[in-house]
């Protein structure tokens, strides 16, 4: 809220951004129902775990969001409502002004919601191999599954990696991306490999935190 409330009051709009919170989730839908027939209503961003909440009543789904079924941002068009998923776009625009991503090797740790688009906006920049781990070794299969079609058509492919070949796949990454929890405010979570792995990997390579609260994980 203070991020977009300073935005909406530098740009001299008269939006208001506020937080909506439950535990349960037919109470939390009827409450959204409620606020998307308000005629004032611009749009909402939708947090962990709700993302999956009003899918099926949206009038429109981008394509990322709707390979993954999984949205993060809904906006108010005429009388239609629209899911987004920005998470993988968002992540990897801030990225571009580090690196260019053609032919460039990347490793993402971390296969959980924020992770679901990541996929699909990597291979539009023409990287050359992602690797895939996560903790939980179906997460990684189901991100796979989800997004390996498009990578064989352009004759490309994802890697599923686990933790005892993270060295030897560390000395040809360029790009590591950190998509789990670990690092984030009032997460206790460690890190899923020893962080001494880190020496093998190349000096040119590009940490990426996914993480934004606290700036520094």
């Amino acid at each position: 809220p203070h991020m977009w409330k300073e935005l909406f009051k530098n740009k001299n709009l008269p939006v208001n951004y506020f937080v909506l919170g439950g535990d349960d989730a037919s109470k939390m839908h009827k409450k959204l129902k409620n606020l998307f027939k308000k005629e004032n209503f611009l749009g909402c961003n939708i947090a962990l775990p709700w993302k999956k909440l009003v899918y099926s009543s949206l009038d429109l789904v981008d394509p990322a969001a709707k390979r993954v079924e999984t949205i993060n941002t809904l906006i108010k068009e005429k009388d239609k409502l629209n899911g987004y998923n920005t998470d993988g776009r968002g992540i990897v625009d801030s990225i571009t002004k580090y690196v260019n991503f053609k032919n460039k090797n990347v490793l993402m740790i971390g296969c959980g919601g924020g992770a679901q688009t990541v996929p699909y906006y990597l291979l539009k920049k023409g990287i050359k191999k992602l690797y895939l781990n996560d903790i939980k070794k179906n997460k990684a299969s189901d991100l796979i599954s989800k997004w390996n079609f498009i990578y064989k058509k352009k004759g490309k492919k994802i890697y599923s990696v686990k933790n005892e070949d993270f060295i030897r796949v560390f000395k040809e990454i360029d790009i590591l991306i950190n998509a789990t929890p670990c690092g984030m405010f009032g997460i206790k979570e460690k890190s899923s490999f020893d962080l001494s792995y880190l020496s093998h990997l190349k000096k040119s390579c590009l940490l990426v935190e996914m993480i934004y609260n606290p700036s520094e994980t």
